[in-house]
């Protein structure tokens, strides 16, 4: 019979005022809610399913929210399909602090790829051990790295700084077809080495050195030839070098 009562003076008490306030000090809801649920020690418990589940639910209303136990993640029905709710496109954004990817990828579709970055600063591109402050690890065999420049650039380029100074610069040249390496600093050299021992070195000053031997490997007579080019006939096996229109043997 009490609970019967108790039910009765519920519905009476929801109709007369419209809303419904669940507290435990009497207080009335606030006037912009229909319904409050007040405590300071207690939370609100939000029905709780796995995924498969909440996708079975008939005929969802636009707004209907639960907890997703096996997503850890709440979602809710947009009217056409369930949104996670903690989603975040990062639209229009601005950071307030540092974004801390706590051992996570950045990546475009959630999978353990794209850029990782460690505690140290260092940026893996698909490695989480970059072993340099920028560190590729490419999937395809022949291509770890690829520079590309607008249509209309005249050149893609790659800049070596030391302390923001300009060292050094490589690039393309595309209206020529040239591949280009400059030394940009007064002291040091340009070398070209293997397993750390130099093979060639261009000197600031111009001067070439190229360590034990070079070799020129036997050809016929250019026919394309400019003063200064030097070429080893394979005919008469001599070295020849061309000048003022002709080709001159040098032993």
């Amino acid at each position: 019979m009490r609970k019967i009562l108790l039910i009765i003076y519920v519905i009476s008490i929801s109709g007369l005022y419209a809303q419904v306030a669940i507290n435990d000090d009497g207080t009335n809801p606030d006037a912009s809610a229909m319904l409050e649920v007040k405590s300071t020690d207690k939370g609100f418990l939000m029905p709780r399913m796995n995924y498969n589940t909440m996708t079975g639910i008939q005929n969802p209303a636009e707004g209907l929210l639960v907890y997703v136990q096996d997503k850890d993640a709440f979602y809710y029905f947009d009217g056409i399909e369930w949104i996670l709710a903690s989603a975040d496109n990062l639209g229009n954004h601005k950071a307030t602090e540092n974004l801390q990817m706590q051992g996570h990828w950045i990546t475009n579709d959630g999978d353990d790829e794209g850029i990782f970055v460690t505690d140290q600063g260092k940026v893996g591109i698909n490695t989480t051990t970059p072993t340099a402050m920028l560190h590729l690890k490419g999937d395809d065999p022949d291509i770890d790295l690829d520079i590309n420049s607008s249509s209309s650039a005249l050149k893609a380029e790659v800049r070596f700084k030391e302390d923001g100074d300009k060292k050094a610069k490589m690039y393309y040249q595309k209206n020529t077809g040239d591949f280009i390496f400059e030394h940009l600093s007064k002291r040091g050299a340009i070398k070209f080495s293997i397993d750390f021992v130099p093979a060639m070195v261009i000197y600031t000053n111009r001067k070439v050195e190229i360590q034990k031997r070079f070799r020129i490997n036997p050809t016929s007579q250019p026919t394309d030839a400019e003063d200064g080019d030097i070429y080893f006939d394979s005919n008469s096996k001599k070295l020849r070098c061309y000048s003022n229109g002709s080709w001159h043997d040098l032993w």
